[in-house]
């Protein structure tokens, strides 16, 4: 009997100790490679924010495949929780926004973009849930397609710094209206294509 009771208990410390290590990181670094950025993430899901801190670059993410029309889920580290992302933190001192970081987290409704950064990489904010974004003042690159398929984003602010309205950035999005400053000096194929544009 003790010699069953022994196994059994191996057993399921075995199983616990291998669903333990399966379970999903809550944090990590998300810094760019070969920089000295100190970059990293943090998932609270109490109140579903994803914070990313640090100094420094976002590292750029890629999709898993591509498909005929859409890209699949991004490899960002925090990709198991996509889904339940509501809030997005980025903390002063962050300098870039990498491509694809906050690629479909359809429920994301509210993101905090500090002064400090100066670039926003391409698809990094496409297809999520928010309605209104303030772009901080610095901000020099907007990438190609950063904020499509934002079906409640409906108007936008552009800084002072950006020259160039990227290809496809507003497309499928739900933009009605748009202020164009007199610093762009050009507006690539498709920006605002499918969209709500009247003014």
């Amino acid at each position: 009997m003790k010699k069953w009771f022994f196994v059994l208990s191996v057993v399921l410390f075995t199983s616990f100790d291998v669903l333990a290590d399966d379970a999903p990181e809550t944090s990590g670094s998300c810094a760019k490679a070969n920089t000295d950025s100190t970059c990293t993430w943090s998932f609270d899901a109490s109140s579903n924010t994803l914070t990313i801190s640090g100094q420094g670059q976002m590292g750029d993410y890629e999709s898993e495949n591509l498909g005929s029309s859409y890209l699949s889920t991004s490899t960002v580290p925090w990709k198991e929780y996509l889904s339940q992302i509501e809030n997005i933190k980025i903390d002063d001192g962050i300098t870039s926004i990498g491509h694809l970081a906050f690629f479909k987290a359809t429920n994301a409704t509210n993101i905090v973009i500090p002064e400090s950064v100066t670039f926003i990489g391409a698809r990094a904010i496409q297809a999520t849930g928010i309605s209104n974004i303030t772009l901080p003042t610095n901000l020099q690159v907007l990438d190609a397609v950063a904020l499509a398929e934002n079906s409640n984003l409906e108007t936008v602010t552009l800084p002072s710094n950006l020259t160039s309205i990227s290809d496809w950035l507003f497309a499928a999005s739900g933009l009605k209206e748009i202020t164009i400053p007199s610093n762009i000096q050009s507006i690539e194929a498709f920006a605002f294509a499918n969209t709500d544009l009247t003014s």
